[in-house]
Order: structure tokens, then sequence, then C-alpha cells
């Protein structure tokens, strides 16, 4: 029986090599500069010509202007967020002929799978994107076997400080999708945009644990462009704590905002000594998997 590394390998090569499974133009919606860099990296890697733009409302005008065979679409967006931007653009049918969207988004519980299906998406592909993921999501598609996200989201309510640092696996994909001038440019854009919802979360935490409603909003979009991001380039107990976070009650808030804050202060010297490690055919997956042990009172000093 193949695992789904195999089914992958396979429908890769169907891309590369069938005329009868022509999926080349990609258009991606993101407004995280560093998800969108990510996602260009491995779809270019796996075969497809791709088009990048920032919101919902670029995505509709680039619907109108040009032929796409598959649109993913980032649910939360400035401007116009990706539910919106799906509904204008089916709306553009009967007069413009519409391909597959696809959610993209990170951390998808059942709720949010059910809500996306039902608002119209074709497919729901969770963060980080994977070499193959819009492959197999096409191919289920195509076969209307798609019934849930291409990879599980299943919350298994393990301790926060006993998950890895890293994720090995979606560091050694980067790695082997892009030159070590690219990964710089990748890593150098995460901590900047890291750096900058930082300090938004700063500032809007006090009011935030006062339940006020704006600065609560305003903290939980900065988390959730952290989390996406995080899962993106392999930062894995980050990306599990901003989840945890996203969503939390006042009275859990402040606790794992140190937490979030703190992992990433201990993740950025393991991810870069990572991502440029040599020998790539022999990661060295004792050190990619350690768990560090979150130290109390650490700065919250973030880049």
């Amino acid at each position: 029986m193949l695992n789904r590394d195999d089914l992958v390998h396979f429908l890769n090569a169907s891309v590369a090599n069938s005329s009868a499974c022509k999926v080349k133009h990609i258009l991606v919606a993101e407004d995280n500069h560093a998800n969108r860099l990510i996602a260009k990296t491995i779809l270019e890697r796996d075969g497809y010509k791709v088009t990048l733009v920032v919101n919902g409302l670029e995505a509709v005008q680039a619907v109108q202007h040009t032929s796409f065979d598959i649109i993913l679409l980032d649910i939360l967006m400035p401007i116009m967020d990706g539910i919106k931007a799906l509904r204008r653009i089916r709306a553009l049918s009967p007069h413009k002929t519409i391909p597959p969207i696809f959610a993209i988004t990170a951390f998808c519980n059942p709720a949010d799978q059910h809500r996306y299906r039902m608002a119209g998406f074709d497919a729901i592909l969770t963060k980080p994107l994977q070499h193959g993921d819009v492959a197999l999501a096409f191919k289920q598609f195509s076969l209307g076997t798609i019934k849930t996200p291409v990879k599980s989201t299943t919350d298994t309510h393990i301790e926060l400080d006993t998950i890895p640092i890293l994720d090995g696996r979606i560091i050694d994909q980067l790695r082997g999708a892009a030159p070590p001038a690219a990964l710089k440019k990748i890593q150098s854009t995460f901590w900047t945009e890291i750096q900058s919802n930082g300090q938004i979360i700063q500032t809007a935490l006090p009011k935030a644990l006062n339940a006020i409603p704006e600065s609560l909003a305003q903290m939980r979009k900065s988390v959730h462009a952290i989390k996406g991001a995080s899962a993106s380039i392999g930062l894995l107990r980050a990306a599990h704590i901003a989840r945890h976070l996203q969503n939390a009650p006042p009275g859990n808030i402040h606790k794992l905002v140190e937490s979030l804050f703190e992992t990433l202060i201990l993740s950025k010297a393991p991810l870069n000594t990572a991502l440029f490690r040599p020998n790539p055919a022999h990661p060295p997956t004792a050190n990619l998997n350690c768990a560090v042990t979150l130290q109390s009172g650490a700065s919250a000093q973030i880049g």
C-alpha cells in the first residue's frame, strides 16, 4: 500500500509528465511576505508558474485579467479576506471560467473546515504548504473525493514545552527548494515580520488582558500572522503556542504571550543553524527535534 510520501511523489511526477494533468499557473493570495516567499519557492519547485498577490481584492483583480489553473486564498487578509474574495471570484461566472479555489490556512479545526467548505472552497490546504500538497488536493478535487484537509490538524493536547522547537521535515523541504541566497531572504523577511507583529502584541497586551475588544482583535490578528509564518518556516513549537494563544481567554493570555516570545527567542539560532548546516543529505535530526525547556523570565524582545 502506498504511503503519503509515495503518493505525493507519484502525483508530482504526473504534474510534470502527463498532459492529462495541466495544472500550470497558480494564483496565491497571502498577506504575509515570508509566507508568500515560501509558497512561491515550494510551488515553483513542484513545477508550477506562480503569481502572488497580497490580499483578496488583488486576487479578484488578477482573476479578471489572467487565466489561472488553481487559486489559493489565505483566509485572513487585509482589505478583503479569503471568503469575500472567493464570493467575488465566483460571481465572475458565467462570463469567466473559474478554476478550483482552495483555502490555505494554519491549523484548521473541524468547525473551520465546515465553515470554509460551506463558503464554497473546493479544498482546504493547511499551512505549512508542503511539496505535493497542491497536486494531491487537485487530484482529490478532480476525483470528487475531498472530505478533509490534505494534512491532519488533530489537536493532541500535549504539553507545549515538550513540542520540538523545529520541524526538521519543513526545514529540509525549504533547503531542498531554495538556494542559500533565497533562504537568507526568507529568514530575514520572517524575522522582520515577527518583530513587527511582536511589537503590536506588546502594545495591545495591557488592554487585551482586560478584554477590551479592539485590543483583543489587534493582538489576535498579529498572533495569527506569527502562527502561519512560524509553521511555514518550520518553527513547530512557536506555531503551536500561537495557535493556543490566538483564541485564549484573557486570563490565559499573559502566560502564553511570554511562552511565545521566549520560544521565538530560543528558536532563532537553531533555525539559522538548521537552514544553513552543511551536508544536507544527512540532517542532524537529534538537534533538529530537540525539545528545549522554556526558561521563565526570558526577555520579551524578539529579534
